[in-house]
């Protein structure tokens, strides 16, 4: 369906033009196509598609490459291909059109095929092309063959390329690595160090990840919310509790205590540390409160045992604009589970799940301990 007015009105007066003799600019075809992925409108989409090839542009590789995108932004990535295969003589950004689009879409061996057959073909690569690629490589040897690949081709230097390596060698190489990719930056923007901090946390390394967001207030980086949000997260352990208090206060000084994700990670961590009262303090003093926000607080007393007290904060959350999800009733449900006395609870919340079509995972040991006794 059109979604807009806008998006309905131009293909309507495209559609006017091209009726005489087929013949609309191929810039009026982009617009076009551009209205489509704002609106993400697969409907409109193939019909603009199909304009396309009755104006005879199937093979034009600059209208290919923003069809693909299109496909891709509404997840089709069977159309995505058929668009490709009908182009020629493709050039880059079409190519890095279907690598992307596969990449996005979690279909990393096809990413990794039309790569390979990029290099076949003799073109100069740039790094969106190697972006989308290494968040394509699923192992360790794809990703040091293609790291080898753009130190080859002079791209390592800038700020998308090194950030993206740091992302992945988290996922796939030891801390150590992640740290030399770090220290081998010319320029460390905010996002690399929050790509450190987070992978050094990755790698449960708590001391090298306070040390990094020590060390970049030092050099004069300033923490964004990304950046508390992921330190805190270090701090989800008792250990390392006068430290996330410490950078609690800093959050506050920063103004960001208003940022709804800052607020519940900080819930999360008190939660974690068994410092329930300065939770709940904290899930009591926000305004705004999403879903996350009540499953941590549920999650938090469900964790440390305190039944009665996960479930009354459950039925608080009945009374607001918040629905609940799969993971709220899962914790609602394993708090009934392990307590006799809540039971009966734990049967009447298995037959809301039921009814309400919600597809959990509850197993028959937590069956036979949510029965009455």
């Amino acid at each position: 369906m059109f979604k807009t007015p806008s998006l309905h009105e131009a293909f309507q007066s495209v559609k006017q033009v091209a009726q005489p003799d087929l013949h609309v600019s191929v810039a009026s075809l982009y617009n076009l196509i551009q209205l489509c992925v704002n609106d993400k409108s697969l409907y409109v989409g193939r019909k603009v598609h199909s304009l396309i090839v009755e104006c005879g542009y199937e093979s034009n590789p600059f209208l290919a490459s923003h069809m693909i995108r299109l496909f891709s932004v509404c997840g089709n990535l069977a159309e995505a291909n058929q668009v490709f295969e009908k182009v020629q003589e493709p050039d880059v950004f079409a190519w890095n059109a279907i690598i992307s689009a596969h990449t996005k879409l979690g279909n990393n061996e096809q990413a990794l095929s039309f790569y390979n057959q990029l290099n076949n073909f003799g073109f100069s690569l740039d790094a969106h092309i190697f972006v989308a690629v290494l968040k394509a490589c699923h192992s360790l040897v794809h990703l040091l063959l293609i790291h080898a690949q753009l130190i080859e081709c002079g791209l390592y230097s800038g700020i998308y390329i090194p950030v993206t390596l740091l992302d992945v060698y988290t996922k796939y190489a030891n801390v150590e690595e992640v740290i030399n990719i770090f220290n081998s930056l010319q320029e460390r923007t905010v996002v690399a160090w929050n790509a450190v901090i987070k992978g050094c946390n990755h790698h449960q390394h708590t001391d090298e990840s306070l040390q990094f967001f020590l060390q970049m207030q030092t050099e004069g980086i300033f923490p964004t919310h990304v950046t508390f949000i992921t330190v805190v997260k270090t701090c989800s352990d008792a250990a390392a509790l006068s430290q996330g208090k410490i950078i609690h206060s800093q959050v506050l000084a920063c103004g960001l205590n208003s940022n709804v994700t800052v607020h519940n990670t900080l819930i999360d961590m008190y939660a974690k540390c068994a410092r329930l009262d300065d939770a709940y303090r904290m899930f009591c003093s926000h305004l705004t409160c999403d879903v996350v926000t009540w499953n941590a607080m549920i999650a938090g007393f469900v964790q440390h045992g305190h039944v009665s007290n996960a479930l009354g904060v459950f039925q608080d959350m009945q009374h607001t604009c918040v629905e609940p999800n799969e993971i709220t009733f899962s914790t609602a449900v394993k708090a009934c589970c392990s307590s006799v006395i809540h039971s009966e609870i734990g049967m009447l919340l298995h037959g809301i799940i039921i009814q309400s079509g919600l597809e959990m995972n509850l197993t028959c040991r937590d069956r036979k301990k949510c029965r009455s006794p």
